[in-house]
């Protein structure tokens, strides 16, 4: 999948910031990180969705759903990993 751009609007910007503890550039770090691959999956929930697993440049394991339109990720949340989604990305 092409990713040539991302998307986060205000709301979900500050949902981040104050339910998930992400910041923004945590986003960023983890879609567009050369040193790490980003494993993205299709969501079991379908409708278009898609989930990307990896690190920030800090380390830190997040999960990103998001949407895709003309190769733009339309971020939709962002969270830590579970414990679950860490071993299955660690194991990939």
């Amino acid at each position: 999948m092409e990713i040539e751009g991302l998307n986060i609007s205000k709301n979900i910007a500050e949902k981040l910031s104050k339910k998930h503890n992400v910041e923004v550039y945590e986003v960023y770090e983890t879609i567009w990180n050369v040193d790490e691959t980003v494993w993205i999956i299709r969501s079991p929930r379908g409708s278009g969705t898609y989930i990307a697993f990896g690190r920030t440049e800090a380390g830190r394991y997040l999960a990103i759903p998001f949407v895709m339109k003309s190769k733009v990720a339309h971020i939709l949340i962002a969270r830590d990993m579970t414990q679950g989604e860490r071993k299955l990305y660690k194991g990939r």
